[in-house]
């Protein structure tokens, strides 16, 4: 023992299917296998007590071998994609059907829409200008048609920006979503790569003027992988933690909506 506190207590390790109120406790307060276990809970108390044990003394490589090693059972009747030819067109498909999606179309569209708008009222600022021109050119101004022609030029001008920006958010809108809705149809480390995952990660891709190095590359994308397992497993308000979802279920069953 190191005298550091425990990254999980003896108190922490519970199966978390269960409800808070009746969750099953895996080890007893020295770390053993708790007494009157159930018969499906032994095999993880076995693991939780080996975690128990020994996780303090592994370095933090150790750990994501392990991860791997239980990521792997977890995966085990998952089909291996081998023929990289056959999956990388199947993948280009589906990415394909996401970016034909009736909600990809919808936000293309309007962002066409609102992108006509503001070239129509960029369109009516220029012939309005070119009127206030000639007009001027023809005869002094009084004050309030000088004001009068500033107010329509302004109007036109501010139309035309309010829709064009617009245009560029609803752009900016679908991009995103193509691109977190291709993420989710990944399901190798290949298929999160092609759909971008590890896009603008530094030394990942060859730039001009510096020697690009593979193993740089890789190394890169590991740490960008672990970096992002470590965020999806720090949960500090138990957003996603089985029981606080199960107790959150029975509440809103409870309400009748």
């Amino acid at each position: 023992m190191d005298g550091r506190k425990d990254a999980v207590e003896v108190d922490d390790y519970l199966l978390d299917e269960t409800m808070p109120t009746g969750a099953v406790r895996l080890l007893d307060y020295g770390g053993g296998l708790a007494e009157d276990l159930p018969i499906h809970a032994v095999p993880l108390a076995k693991i939780a007590a080996a975690i128990h044990e020994n996780a303090r003394f592994l370095s933090p490589a150790q750990h994501e071998q392990a991860i791997r090693w239980l990521k792997a059972w977890k995966l085990r009747d998952v089909p291996i994609k081998t023929n990289k030819l056959v999956f990388e067109h199947q993948f280009a498909r589906r990415l394909d059907a996401v970016k034909t999606s009736t909600a990809q179309n919808r936000l293309i569209a309007k962002a066409h829409i609102k992108s006509i708008w503001s070239r129509v009222f960029a369109a009516l600022l220029a012939i309005a200008a070119v009127v206030v021109v000639v007009i001027y050119g023809a005869h002094s101004w009084r004050w309030y048609e000088a004001a009068g022609a500033g107010i329509v030029l302004w109007l036109f001008y501010s139309l035309s920006s309010k829709f064009n920006t617009k245009a560029l958010q609803l752009a900016k809108e679908q991009d995103r979503r193509y691109f977190l809705d291709s993420l989710r149809e990944g399901q190798t480390v290949s298929e999160l790569n092609e759909a971008g995952l590890f896009a603008y990660v530094p030394d990942t891709m060859p730039e001009q003027g510096k020697t690009f190095s593979w193993v740089k590359s890789v190394l890169a994308m590991r740490r960008a992988q672990e970096q992002l397992s470590d965020a999806l497993y720090t949960d500090p308000e138990s957003f996603l933690v089985p029981s606080v979802l199960d107790g959150a279920r029975e509440e809103w069953k409870g309400t009748g909506k």
